[in-house]
């Protein structure tokens, strides 16, 4: 296990309080603090460094806060510790939930057992309500089928039908990712999430580039 792993399901690099957000990167060992040089600290100052958060607001604020809302037709997309598979995980009282679920339970109430929360947009880390439905598993698979991304998870680039970008447009943002640029303003011009672009600019996506 990973120095600062925790035994919670709070990812590595993320507060551990349960707030959301990143951690820094300790710049020197402080063994009262825990901190350990080049790995990421386990709580944002003032988060509980003793591993008991303080008063937290209530979840709805929290939930909506890394949250990139932009027109109401638009994807939302969760800002915060994302699932391999892309999707938002938010850590409410009860415990952690799928950003999507949750998003949807905030507006529709719980969610009868058996049933899955599927995407009309096939973008996982969206939470717009309006962009959620309720299905089987089975239900699942139909849309899959209809939409035609049953066979194309191999696909790199332009060639998957979920690109946004063109090859040149993924050149241009790294340039200028290079030349001082910031995330989040090109990520407001390319209508995408900071976090899509820093993929983008560090390789962990469009990698064939």
């Amino acid at each position: 296990m990973h120095p600062n792993h925790t035994t919670n399901d709070i990812p590595y690099g993320f507060c551990q309080c349960g707030c959301g957000q990143k951690t820094n990167v300790a710049k020197i060992t402080n063994s009262r603090l825990g901190h350990i040089k080049g790995q990421h600290v386990r709580f944002i100052r003032g988060h509980g460094r003793t591993g008991r958060p303080g008063p937290r607001r209530p979840a709805k604020s929290r939930f909506w806060e890394k949250v990139d809302k932009r027109g109401p037709d638009d994807c939302w997309e969760w800002q915060a510790a994302k699932t391999h598979s892309g999707y938002g995980a938010f850590r409410a009282p009860n415990g952690m939930h799928p950003a999507h679920r949750y998003s949807y339970e905030l507006h529709h109430g719980p969610i009868p057992d058996g049933m899955v929360i599927c995407h009309k947009c096939d973008n996982p880390p969206c939470v717009n309500p309006i962009h959620l439905f309720l299905g089987t598993d089975k239900d699942n698979v139909a849309d899959m089928l209809k939409k035609g991304r049953n066979g194309d998870t191999g696909l790199k680039g332009e060639a998957n039908h979920k690109s946004k970008l063109s090859a040149e447009q993924v050149q241009a943002i790294r340039q200028r990712a290079a030349k001082g640029e910031t995330l989040a303003s090109l990520a407001r011009e390319y209508g995408m999430s900071d976090v899509n672009i820093g993929d983008i600019v560090r390789r962990r996506t469009w990698r064939h580039i």
